[in-house]
């Protein structure tokens, strides 16, 4: 049986930036872990966005038009005629109400991706915004068969994310870190105006992250600014972006997909607008004291960045409150939501089991299922000082590691550890498999499967160039697991126990 397909229209550059395609990528593997397939049409090439997508299986169709046109609409409306979808997702603002006339009239079901009301009429099926302060009013020139899904709670974040929405942030009298992230292009420049800013910042000891994303063309220059002060890390289209927003406190924005995403990472969020969507978003946001909004890009005030960020540094219990109103906004359970108004069953994002980043405060727990896992994979296993003072902090500090509790319920099942490995000699990186436990009251009820199958679709997000795992030997119930879900032996591995030929 053909699976049912979702072909997304939405385009990425310099100028329009990612965030259209990354929202579209949460749909789509939503979609792909419901059972069905998504491809991806765009006019532009972005050699980063395009590695990404195809790493997780997404094909990539090339259109020959201006975005937006009619010929754009015409070639979108004859590729999901070929493809025959189930849906076509369309997200810009340069798609407008004659462009979604001419793909209703072709394709069966349409769903307009939008932000605040941009076209005149909407004759799509579902149209989705996901910002704060999104109303029915705004769409009211739209077709009687057109549903509005409206408002944060429809927020669209990946696959990455959905192991920490059980995760808590520890708000502390501790220091706190400072992310600086403007999006995939950044077409104002505004990381390389912070950080010259941040080389005057009046806070001491406050450790800067940087991300640069995939379409910034500005990259050697930022870099050249970062070495001038040793307590900022420069980062540059990095797989794990849960894990750096997890580590920061406070994080310097403009709006964007970024927004939700660091509200439902309960991080602090000061904020830039780029258009004036942006800025009623933050507006919206600023009244319910869950942002800072710092103004437009245009207006940057060196001065106002400075004191908003010495201001939240000081104070932990402003940042506590700042944190909770952000986690409330955003669930993380918008993209379940959309798929349940598109009627499609998606088992794979059901709440019973899933994967649950492990929170510092958990280690004692993890430590005692720890000693029983290596316990019964080596019954002499002694756990030496070493393993007991460094094994969780070297796993929990690593931002190539992905330590998870598999949940079934409320309750822990089990724990598995994944992450992403460089090649020793080429630029390559290796998804791993490293632990898999199951605790032996939740064994041979699919749990190790399930839970497998959402780590390795994790894995592929961050691009590896192949997924790989070991067992022990002699472990065969494990062995039949790994092979059942399509991999093979390649190899075997010989240990000289005591050092000596």
């Amino acid at each position: 049986m053909t699976k049912p397909l979702l072909l997304i229209r939405a385009d990425a550059g310099p100028e329009v930036g990612t965030g259209h395609v990354m929202r579209c990528l949460a749909l789509a593997q939503a979609w792909q872990d419901a059972g069905g397939q998504a491809v991806f049409a765009a006019t532009q090439e972005i050699p980063a966005i395009e590695q990404r997508l195809a790493s997780e299986g997404f094909q990539i169709e090339r259109l020959s038009a201006l975005p937006g046109s009619v010929e754009d609409a015409s070639l979108t409306a004859a590729l999901a005629s070929r493809l025959d979808t189930a849906f076509v997702v369309v997200d810009g603002y340069c798609f407008d109400a004659e462009y979604q006339r001419s793909l209703k009239n072709a394709v069966h079901r349409i769903i307009l991706v939008d932000d605040f009301g941009h076209s005149e009429h909407y004759c799509a099926d579902f149209v989705l915004d996901q910002n704060s302060g999104a109303r029915e009013e705004s769409y009211r020139h739209r077709e009687p068969h057109t549903q509005l899904l409206l408002g944060p709670q429809y927020a669209l974040l990946r696959r990455e994310f959905r192991a920490w929405r059980e995760w808590k942030r520890e708000i502390t009298s501790a220091p706190p870190r400072l992310l600086i992230t403007l999006g995939g292009a950044d077409p104002g420049n505004m990381t390389l105006r912070i950080l010259e800013a941040l080389q005057r910042l009046p806070v001491q000891n406050l450790e800067t992250t940087i991300l640069v994303g995939a379409a910034n063309p500005r990259y050697t220059e930022i870099e050249v600014a970062a070495r001038k002060n040793p307590s900022i890390r420069l980062l540059r289209n990095i797989p794990n972006v849960p894990y750096e927003m997890a580590r920061a406190d406070i994080a310097v924005i403009a709006a964007g997909g970024t927004l939700w995403e660091l509200l439902f990472m309960g991080n602090c969020v000061l904020s830039y607008s780029r258009n004036q969507i942006q800025a009623d978003v933050l507006s919206e946001l600023a009244c319910a004291a869950a942002v800072n909004w710092l103004g437009t890009v245009d207006e940057f005030d060196e001065k106002l960045l400075m004191e908003a960020i010495s201001r939240l540094a000081n104070h932990p219990d402003s940042r506590q409150r700042m944190s909770a109103r952000g986690r409330a906004i955003v669930d993380g359970m918008g993209v379940n939501r959309v798929l349940r108004a598109l009627a499609v069953d998606a088992p794979e994002l059901r709440d019973t089991v899933r994967l649950v980043a492990v929170s510092p405060a958990e280690k004692d727990e993890f430590m005692r299922m720890a000693r029983r896992h290596f316990s019964e994979l080596n019954p002499a296993f002694t756990p030496h000082a070493d393993w007991t003072d460094h094994y969780f902090e070297s796993l929990h500090s690593n931002p190539n590691y992905c330590l998870r509790w598999m949940m079934n319920g409320n309750e822990r099942a089990g724990f598995m550890l994944y992450g992403i490995e460089g090649h020793r000699f080429l630029p390559r990186t290796t998804g791993m498999i490293y632990e898999v436990y199951v605790a032996p009251a939740h064994r041979r009820k699919g749990i190790a499967r399930i839970c497998a199958r959402q780590a390795i679709a994790e894995l592929r997000s961050f691009s590896p160039s192949k997924l790989q795992l070991e067992t022990v030997e002699g472990n065969s119930r494990a062995n039949a697991l790994w092979q059942s879900m399509g991999f093979r032996r390649v190899s075997e591995r010989f240990v000289l126990e005591d050092g000596r030929p």
